[in-house]
Formats: C-alpha cells, structure tokens, sequence
C-alpha cells in the first residue's frame, strides 16, 4: 500500500502536487466553521480590512 502511494505521488505534476496539498491544508483549522471560509465570508461582507486579516488569507491559501 506504502508503495502505491508513493507511486502516486511520484507521478503527479509539481502543480497538481501544490493543489493537492493545498487542498488538503486550506479548511484548517476546523473550527466552528474552516478559516478560510470564514475569512471569505468577511471579504464578501466587506469587513475583510484588517492586514492581519489579509495576511491570513494568503497564509492560509498558500501551500506552506
């Protein structure tokens, strides 16, 4: 099973290994509801203005 995943892993692109980590990580931490969502949701009311606010959104929207 190690093997096949790794086999996997290896055959993906650099670009669909990126995405899949990112969506792996984006929903964290799963709090009342994911950061992220809750972040989007203060963007779309327009309470987003923060820059610790902003710079959570691409912390938490890279891969790191």
């Amino acid at each position: 099973m190690k093997d096949r995943f790794w086999a996997f892993i290896d055959g993906l692109s650099p670009l669909m290994f990126l995405l899949l980590v990112w969506l792996m990580l984006a929903p964290w931490p799963m709090g009342p509801e994911p950061h992220l969502v809750e972040k989007f949701g203060m963007f779309r009311e327009g309470t987003l203005t923060k820059p610790i606010d902003i710079f959570d959104v691409f912390w938490h929207s890279s891969s790191h």
